[in-house]
């Protein structure tokens, strides 16, 4: 008898100093878009991995945790500050999520951020290509939310497929449900 593949999503949060003004706006996407996964029967078993990050830390504050007790975002824990060494929380974010279930599983990794890359020290743009270009070839889910002008361009840099790649608000309504459409959809594939 075979399983069903598993759902695992990360969600990659930008937390650098620019996402202050939208702060309250970011952790209600997050959490949005963890009700909808508890909601949606077809995502109702999920497993969480998030991460958050600035260049003071990147800090996987969920590790698979099942979607039906994975505990709210809060304030508490998302506090911007400092840069944005987004290739070190991508490549920090597809390790973690490596670790998780079967080969057969689904895989998502959900990237949401106002800003360009500027710290990272252990991955390169070069580096972060090969592995998105690699976990897409296995069949993983990559998607880029961006609230810059450059976001197609960024998106597309680091190897993310232009269907999988929005420029957005960051609003809570716009981010849950972009998520969601992103993740239904490839969880019906």
């Amino acid at each position: 008898m075979t399983l069903p593949a598993a759902f695992h999503v990360a969600i990659i949060l930008d937390r650098s100093g620019s996402m202050a003004s939208i702060r309250d706006e970011a952790i209600g996407a997050v959490n949005g878009y963890f009700a909808s996964l508890r909601i949606d029967g077809a995502m109702s078993g999920a497993m969480v991995t998030m991460t958050i990050f600035d260049s003071e830390s990147v800090d996987v504050i969920r590790d698979g945790a099942p979607i039906a007790s994975c505990a709210a975002l809060t304030a508490v824990e998302y506090e911007p500050r400092g840069l944005t060494p987004l290739y070190d929380a991508i490549g920090a974010t597809a390790a973690a999520l490596e670790k998780r279930g079967r080969a057969t599983d689904q895989r998502a990794l959900m990237i949401i951020t106002d800003g360009h890359e500027n710290a990272s020290r252990q991955f390169s743009r070069a580096s972060i290509l090969a592995l998105i270009s690699q976990r897409q070839a296995d069949g993983w889910l990559v998607a880029y939310l961006g609230a810059h002008a450059d976001t197609w361009h960024e998106a597309a840099a680091i190897g993310i497929a232009h269907g999988a790649t929005a420029m957005v608000d960051l609003s809570e309504t716009h981010v849950a449900s972009g998520l969601h459409a992103l993740s239904a959809r490839y969880r019906s594939h």
